[in-house]
């Protein structure tokens, strides 16, 4: 049997011009219905059970504008965040890249859920790292120039390790729908706001 791989639009991207990948797998000769294991899913969201939710847009304007505006987590960062998934949205440190804490409430998928977020600055040009400094979560921002460098495809990907049993499976299914639908929010707001 052969295997053929392509990438398609997802359908829980919900705002025009929001993308998210979602890998589609045809075996060649299989049975309808077939699927092989781990179907679909990467060598790194197969171990231990990590989830991965990962949304992108083009946004108007060069990368390093939207590295500044995002960088800022005091003054622009809450600008884009909807009201009614990000609460107590507050800055405990610092406040302009690496070395920020900022602290929020996230209401997704019907649970409400503290973060307490470091920032890091791995590498200069287009990369934030915010990791939950009580739990797995890590959320990473990318940004790569396009078109000429005057505009920038902002990848916004969250990834942690899930549950395990049957609430990692309702987990799996069901947590990256509800936060692909709130990232594809945030950059929406953001397209708006530089």
């Amino acid at each position: 049997m052969r295997a053929f791989t392509s990438e398609v639009e997802s359908p829980f991207s919900f705002n025009a011009g929001a993308r998210a990948s979602a890998e589609v797998r045809y075996i060649e000769g299989a049975k309808p219905g077939f699927r092989p294991k781990n179907y679909g899913r990467s060598s790194e969201e197969q171990h231990m059970g990590q989830v991965v939710v990962r949304t992108e847009r083009l946004i108007a304007a060069n990368s390093q504008r939207v590295r500044a505006f995002l960088a800022d987590y005091r003054n622009n960062r809450p600008r884009i965040l909807p009201p009614e998934y990000f609460e107590d949205y507050r800055v405990e440190q610092g406040g302009d890249g690496a070395g920020t804490v900022v602290s929020y409430r996230l209401r997704a998928g019907g649970r409400v859920r503290p973060y307490r977020m470091r920032v890091e600055e791995p590498a200069e040009g287009g990369l934030l790292v915010e990791r939950d400094m009580e739990s797995s979560l890590v959320t990473t921002w990318t940004l790569t120039p396009a078109e000429s460098q005057e505009r920038t495809l902002v990848g916004l990907t969250s990834r942690w390790e899930g549950a395990g049993g049957i609430g990692g499976i309702f987990e799996r299914l069901f947590a990256p729908r509800a936060l692909r639908r709130i990232y594809d929010e945030v950059l929406e707001r953001l397209s708006e706001a530089v």
